[in-house]
């Protein structure tokens, strides 16, 4: 049975939105060091530097473009799942039980529904008798069993937009993963291409790459730019700075070698 909590869903989103934030901030910083190294291209020499160049340009930056696109397309969608939970129910401490607006409520107006015919054949009866001395006619219902008729439907009414509210939920989260999938491929892919040719890409065609992030995986489009505040440093030491890869020494290692 589906239940709402309207305080409970809403603190739970916004408590994934708040970490979905705070790795975008972290991936937008390793965005722009990325940037900076690819700013400093005339900076080093060596096919071993111009292969580290092509990798952060072709490679790394799309990647973490397509990861940075990810977060904030999963958080966006968090943020339309918030709006349609306040626009369903309004009241920032509601609730909403399947169970109880579809089985509780319904046997409820039936059991009123008996009554008022059982007691409305009562009344009907004694009236009957004195009917000879006082006139009083049937009790009238009609409007009773319209209310009954109406919080019918009003139940009907909350029923359904709990279920549409659900399925849109379902659908939004769809659209999550198909494109986390696509994330999921787009790592697999660049580690494959690391695994084959390094951090220098000796042997990986950058025309393969490029023709994928631009047919297969079109994720890091979708990112926003970052600020890129460029540091009036010495081209080595800046570049030791803002490499974002786990072997980075490695790599000022092989550029070294390569000059």
């Amino acid at each position: 049975m589906k239940f709402l909590d309207v305080n409970q869903h809403l603190s739970e989103l916004d408590e994934h939105i708040k970490v979905l934030k705070s790795y975008g901030d972290v991936f937008e910083a390793v965005e722009a060091r990325i940037t900076r190294v690819i700013n400093m291209d005339g900076a080093f020499k060596g096919e071993g530097a111009k292969g580290v160049i092509y990798n952060h340009t072709h490679m790394q930056l799309p990647t973490i473009r397509s990861i940075r696109a990810f977060l904030i397309s999963f958080s966006d969608t968090l943020e339309k799942m918030k709006a349609n939970i306040t626009e369903y129910e309004p009241a920032s401490n509601g609730s909403v039980s399947e169970n109880f607006w579809k089985n509780q409520l319904p046997k409820a107006y039936d059991r009123y529904e008996e009554t008022l015919e059982e007691r409305e054949a009562t009344i009907n009866q004694a009236t009957a008798q004195v009917s000879h001395i006082l006139h009083l006619g049937k009790l009238q219902t009609g409007d009773l069993y319209n209310s009954v008729d109406s919080a019918r439907k009003h139940a009907d009414t909350v029923l359904e937009g709990l279920y549409d509210l659900d399925q849109a939920g379902v659908e939004l989260m769809a659209q999550v993963r198909t494109k986390m999938e696509e994330l999921k491929a787009t790592i697999r892919q660049v580690l494959d291409w690391n695994m084959t040719g390094g951090v220098t890409m000796k042997g990986v065609s950058i025309m393969e790459i490029g023709g994928y992030f631009a047919n297969n995986a079109t994720l890091h489009e979708k990112a926003p730019e970052v600020k890129v505040e460029l540091l009036d440093l010495n081209p080595l030491v800046q570049y030791a700075n803002d490499f974002p890869l786990r072997f980075k020494y490695d790599t000022m290692h092989s550029i070294n070698e390569s000059i």
